[in-house]
């Protein structure tokens, strides 16, 4: 590939997309920059899926082996929802792996994609085209 200086080395670039996984439905750059017009917290109590907060709360967060939060700013989404086909792993693989490497494959997917640089996931033809 000859780049624009006439030298055999290739030049710099540099893909500009975005993705993102906040807490609440914000899934997207667009649902975020929603939640924020809007100045909506996404505060929730923990979701009992995640863990017994009853079964570790304490007022005194000092307390060893408690806490004195009751909740936070989790994900709608249900981390455990995962296309592994998609990213051409077996299921298997998929649920070994940690819930945030999942999540951090789609989001980085969707940046590229919002990127328009398609080309890493397959023929270059689709993502020119």
């Amino acid at each position: 590939m000859a780049s624009l200086t006439g030298t055999n080395t290739p030049d710099p670039i540099a893909i500009v997309g975005m993705g993102c996984r906040f807490s609440g439905d914000a899934t997207s750059p667009q649902k975020l920059w929603k939640l924020v017009e809007e100045g909506r917290s996404t505060w929730t109590k923990t979701p009992s899926s995640r863990f017994n907060v009853s079964g570790v709360y304490h007022p005194d967060g000092q307390r060893v082996g408690s806490t004195h939060v009751k909740g936070a700013h989790f994900l709608d989404e249900d981390p455990g929802l995962f296309d592994a086909s998609f990213f051409n792993m077996s299921s298997e693989v998929a649920k070994d792996m940690d819930p945030h490497h999942r999540l951090m494959l789609e989001v980085v997917y969707e940046a590229l994609e919002s990127g328009g640089c398609l080309c890493l996931f397959g023929s270059r033809e689709k993502a020119d085209g």
